[in-house]
């Protein structure tokens, strides 16, 4: 899977500045770790949440990630709102939340993040989609500050300004 532009650059331009980069995919920890090898990006990911897989006898095997019943919006393999809910409590408290995505399963968090924080959706994808829909409502479900992205130098931008030119 090709990268989307950008986003070696702010993976390693966020791990550089010190933040911790929480990656939440409904994919596997084989194809998670080996295009975070391939792309040197492995040593600046904090922590990958994602469905365990393993090899054996030849065969690729998938686990979920967790088996929640908590979330209606979620499947029961992954809730991005519980996982991103335990990795901040097992910090100090985050000055700061920003959350990047664009299928419809990133919805659930990008509506959990408080009002400091920042969602970025993916323009023309599902969640950016979903938040236009709501936000035109009577009742906004994201409180947070909503900054759509085209490619993640949008998102360097915002984080990181006068980073522009980060090298991976």
């Amino acid at each position: 899977m090709r990268p989307t532009p950008g986003v070696e650059q702010l993976i390693a331009g966020l791990a550089a500045e010190g933040w911790d980069v929480l990656l939440l995919t409904d994919a596997n920890s084989i194809f998670v770790n080996h295009w975070l090898k391939t792309h040197n990006l492995l040593e600046a990911v904090t922590q990958v949440v994602t469905n365990r897989a393993f090899f054996e006898r030849g065969r690729l095997f998938i686990e979920p990630c967790m088996r929640q019943t908590a979330c209606s919006r979620c499947p029961s393999n992954l809730c991005k709102s519980i996982a991103l809910a335990q990795f901040c409590s097992q910090r100090p408290p985050y000055a700061r939340v920003v959350y990047a995505g664009d299928g419809r399963n990133d919805y659930c968090p990008a509506t959990n993040l408080p009002q400091h924080g920042t969602v970025f959706p993916r323009r023309g994808f599902p969640l950016d989609n979903l938040i236009k829909k709501t936000q035109s409502s009577s009742t906004p479900q994201v409180n947070a500050k909503v900054v759509p992205w085209d490619d993640c130098f949008t998102i360097i931008k915002e984080l990181l300004p006068g980073k522009t030119k980060i090298e991976c």
